[in-house]
């Protein structure tokens, strides 16, 4: 309804809602705000052609193994009610892809970029990084090596190298690993894990298609690593997806009752090298050798530990799980 009003109502809508009284006065000031809140939000978003195509960022073309492309959402790059500028869409965010030919053109996908217009939206060097590592580390790279990125950002030198079967550590400061968290996840490599450690008796954790439905039959098993696709803090109920062990592989568990029967991990799913899926761990870390000992000796820890708990397992002659040995 709001769309479909004239612009004069729409304005004057919008001046009485910001509580701004209508005189001229009032509507300058209203437009000069509004002008800078536009300018603003610009500095924030990918350039765009004249027609709205969204323009890759030039910095990263000197790269010899990543092409860079965009992703939109098709029908939702319509300009913003009020709002001439076509360089404003009212949309999801456009999503950064780049693609590895040395890698079967497998393609990372990057929800979370560089800053636009700042002095830190210099895609050069992080490529270059990536160039470096590609051509001469490629080969311990695809035998599961570990790669240890401080300072990561987006994290684009740890996502190349997870991809090619790398085990990756990406660290920063605290308050900076929201954005190469949400890139991992978008890549296959989700950053909310979780370990099952309790449930209704050996079996496991009881598990629902649905939340509020019917519980299957089939069990999550103890140890078991999935991923937290929704979380109801308030209820102690999650929606996941299995990483590893048995049981459904997805649906909603209790995550406690009485005691913990999930608990968060950085427990990763075991790297199955030559060239197999990477890993990748994004978690805190500044600039001290002694953290970074105690940090790598925590992951050699968790990496033992998830290779213990890698076992297949099948259904016994009594309905039992036992370990499988194809």
């Amino acid at each position: 309804l709001f769309r479909s009003l004239p612009h004069s109502a729409m304005s004057f809508m919008r001046q009485i809602s910001d509580g701004e009284p209508l005189s001229p006065a009032g509507r300058s000031d209203l437009q000069k705000r509004k002008a800078a809140e536009r300018a603003e939000r610009l500095k924030k978003l990918p350039q765009r052609k004249p027609d709205g195509t969204l323009i890759v960022p030039p910095t990263t073309k000197p790269s010899h193994h990543l092409f860079f492309g965009w992703e939109e959402e098709v029908g939702k790059q319509h300009s913003v009610p009020d709002d001439d500028d076509y360089r404003l869409w009212d949309g999801p965010d456009p999503v950064l892809l780049c693609t590895i030919i040395i890698a079967n053109n497998r393609v990372l996908r990057m929800p979370k970029q560089l800053p636009f217009s700042t002095y830190f939206s210099d895609w050069g060097p992080t490529v270059a990084v990536c160039d470096r590592v590609l051509e001469q580390h490629r080969q311990e790279l695809r035998l599961a090596a570990r790669v240890v990125e401080l300072g990561c950002g987006t994290g684009l030198p740890s996502l190349v190298s997870a991809l090619l079967g790398a085990r990756v550590i990406a660290t920063d400061i605290p308050e900076m690993l929201e954005d190469v968290r949400i890139n991992s996840t978008a890549c296959g490599w989700p950053q909310a894990v979780w370990r099952v450690v309790g449930g209704c008796g050996p079996d496991g954790v009881p598990v629902s298609k649905e939340r509020g439905g019917m519980t299957e039959k089939e069990r999550l098993s103890i140890g078991a690593l999935v991923e937290e696709i929704e979380m109801k803090p308030d209820i102690h109920l999650m929606h996941y997806r299995r990483l590893t062990g048995t049981g459904p592989e997805e649906g909603w568990v209790t995550t406690k009752r009485n005691k913990e029967w999930l608990v968060r991990t950085e427990e990763r799913p075991p790297v199955k090298a030559p060239s197999g899926a990477g890993s990748v761990l994004a978690t805190p870390l500044r600039w001290d050798a002694e953290e970074a000992v105690k940090l790598l000796q925590r992951v050699d820890e968790l990496e033992e530990l998830a290779r213990g708990r890698d076992v297949r397992m099948k259904k016994g002659p009594g309905g039992q799980l036992i370990p499988s040995t194809e």
